[in-house]
């Protein structure tokens, strides 16, 4: 099937979109309050990261990974402090 042009804007568009502030959350606050269970083998910024990686998200997947660091940083500073 061929795209349209329509089409082909359009993905072209969101592999170019930055993350939304609820992403941005996710990958920085919320990495560590997200359990992966016994049950269940998924985890939630993990399979959002293998989305991005499907379907060419390449912005969101470094940006992604920039904000995953920093959230590190920022809980390891939070745990320090308050250690301290």
């Amino acid at each position: 099937m061929k795209k349209t042009g329509i089409e082909f804007d359009s993905q072209k568009r969101r592999k170019e979109e930055p993350l939304t502030n609820e992403e941005l959350l996710t990958f920085f606050i919320l990495q560590f309050f997200t359990p992966k269970s016994i049950w269940r083998n998924d985890h939630f910024s993990e399979s959002e990261m293998d989305r991005f990686k499907k379907h060419g998200f390449n912005r969101k997947i470094k940006q992604a990974k920039t904000v995953r660091v920093l959230g590190i940083i920022f809980w390891f500073l939070v745990f320090f402090i308050v250690i301290f």
